[in-house]
């Protein structure tokens, strides 16, 4: 038996979970047993499942296919509706970061182009990707407001989009707090991490975090990491660009040549239900995912390694 089910929220009762909605209730007793050919897609927040929509069985599936993580957090929604459905996503997206922003901004997007989490009260459940077969990038930054979330999710959604079909777990990418209190957070992260990525804008104010972040945090681990200086505003010239690139330099950091500018549609798009590869066709968006792309290929994911 199979039952179309609408955007609920989800409760645990006796060892199962109900789904309910104004009118009836829909029990459903085997949520590891989600399959994403089933056209379902579910979102995960603090642990435990919270919306689902799709048609679901009733009885768990003969196969249970684990995309190498906790479970089969969401379906590859606009990549997961016809034949690709039945295909394990290539990108993971998980966030440990408290506040919760990447799951307000997931939440909202219809089409989500790859699976996604919410960690930060079960770090542990982060173990599974030790042997996952993907490759594991923590994006990281002590200092608040330096845009890691906009950048996790847009890569994400940019590898998910070259990737696209592969039918395997490649990439996981994980947003993490901005904060010194939940330091415990991102050194939970580090622990099955390939390599990090620090998000740094071109403002003097960011500069002693980030660089606390690395020498503290990041060094230690002797995991590879590269700076990426986000969310400069090319209207303001090349002054701030230039000296926040003379800073990198002179901390002997690792960096990348991409850059992320600063646009009107980044700011809109977690208010939209948008990511990168989702938005309007017009110049400011090209050049948006332009940004996008280009750090993809520097960084060699989505096949360029």
């Amino acid at each position: 038996m199979r039952t179309t089910v609408h955007p609920v929220r989800i409760h645990s009762v006796g060892g199962a979970h109900r789904c309910g909605r104004r009118a009836g209730v829909v029990r459903i007793g085997w949520m590891r047993g989600i399959v994403p050919g089933e056209g379902l897609r579910l979102l995960v927040y603090r642990g435990k499942p919270t919306a689902v929509t799709g048609e679901l069985s009733e009885s768990p599936p003969d196969s249970r296919p684990v995309s190498g993580m906790m479970l089969h957090a969401r379906s590859t929604g606009k990549y997961g509706k016809h034949t690709e459905h039945r295909m394990q996503a290539a990108v993971y997206v998980v966030s440990i970061d408290p506040q919760a922003s990447t799951v307000w901004w997931a939440n909202r997007i219809t089409n989500l182009p790859f699976d996604f989490s919410q960690e930060h009260e079960t770090p542990e459940n982060l173990a599974v990707l030790k042997d996952s077969g993907a490759r594991v990038v923590v994006i990281a930054n002590q200092k608040g407001g330096v845009g890691k979330t906009t950048v996790t999710l847009n890569l994400g959604a940019v590898v998910a989009d070259v990737l696209k079909g592969s039918g395997q777990l490649q990439y996981v990418f994980i947003d993490t707090p901005g904060s010194l209190q939940d330091e415990n957070l991102l050194r939970e992260a580090l622990k099955y991490a390939h390599e990090v990525l620090i998000p740094m804008p071109p403002e003097p104010l960011a500069f002693d975090p980030t660089a606390r972040t690395i020498a503290k945090v990041i060094e230690p681990t002797g995991l590879p990491y590269r700076v990426l200086v986000n969310n400069w505003d090319p209207r303001d010239g090349k002054a701030d660009l230039e000296e926040t690139r003379d800073y990198i330099s002179a901390q002997g950091w690792p960096t990348l040549e991409s850059v992320i500018r600063r646009y009107k549609v980044h700011t809109r798009a977690s208010v939209e239900g948008r990511v990168v590869t989702q938005y309007e066709e017009n110049r400011p968006s090209y050049k948006a995912r332009e940004d996008f792309y280009r750090l993809a290929i520097e960084l060699g994911y989505g096949g360029g390694r």
